[in-house]
């Protein structure tokens, strides 16, 4: 059996729990392979056949990155040449990580997964270390005490999604299209106005001032976790 997973990784943890996932299906006869969702955006032809795909994402205020979103037509359009899967559903799994908040984002990937042809056989999330301004707080503060952490047992926790994802998918069978619709979450997207807002007025310093940058491409060039880049 091949299992495909594709990720984004904003600071390193879900490239870590994907990796942990990877080795715990990776048990013979399983195939496994991963792939960075930049390099698929780069080059769709990097995706092939596989059983069951597996997506990957960290919680970006409430929601999955908006990055996804140029994914989902490609997904579409990939699941469609799928020569087992042009009729039917082809089988998913959708993991996040998450700093404070893990919200209803698995539930908002999953229907838009829904929606353009995929079928949600397992979903989980999994509490990882900030990497953001918490982790500059001094270390006895809230700030920092209340998120540096991984959840207690979670290389158990992804042992057993694992195995809860091998036992589904070797007795899997495709249900037809559905043929849903999009529909627009008016709360969602309250919930992620309010969260911007919040780090606006929390954490200004965050925000580029655009009369004062000279695009010498400093701060792109000495990020530490390359998150920055230039677009001018």
């Amino acid at each position: 059996m091949k299992f495909q997973l594709l990720y984004f990784s904003g600071t390193g943890n879900t490239a870590l729990i994907t990796e942990e996932i990877s080795q715990a299906l990776n048990n013979p006869p399983h195939q496994v392979s991963s792939l960075k969702l930049e390099n698929v955006l780069e080059n769709p032809e990097l995706l092939q056949n596989c059983d069951v795909l597996g997506i990957g994402f960290p919680v970006y205020k409430f929601s999955y990155p908006d990055i996804f979103k140029k994914l989902f037509p490609l997904l579409e359009e990939w699941r469609k040449t799928h020569s087992e899967h042009q009729l039917k559903q082809l089988p998913v799994f959708v993991f996040s990580t998450y700093c404070r908040f893990n919200s209803a984002s698995l539930k908002m990937m999953s229907s838009d997964l829904s929606k353009i042809g995929f079928d949600v056989i397992m979903t989980e999330s999994f509490k990882c270390p900030s990497n953001g301004i918490a982790s500059l707080q001094p270390v006895n503060s809230f700030d920092y005490t209340s998120v540096m952490y991984f959840e207690a047992g979670i290389k158990t926790k992804i042992k057993e999604f694992a195995d809860a994802i091998s036992a589904k998918a070797e007795h899997y069978q495709a249900p037809p299209l559905n043929g849903s619709t999009h529909r627009e979450n008016k709360l969602q997207q309250f919930k992620i106005s309010f969260v911007e807002k919040v780090e606006k007025a929390r954490y200004p310093f965050l925000s580029i001032d655009k009369n004062k940058c000279i695009g010498c491409g400093l701060c792109a060039k000495n990020c530490p976790e390359k998150n920055l880049e230039m677009n001018m």
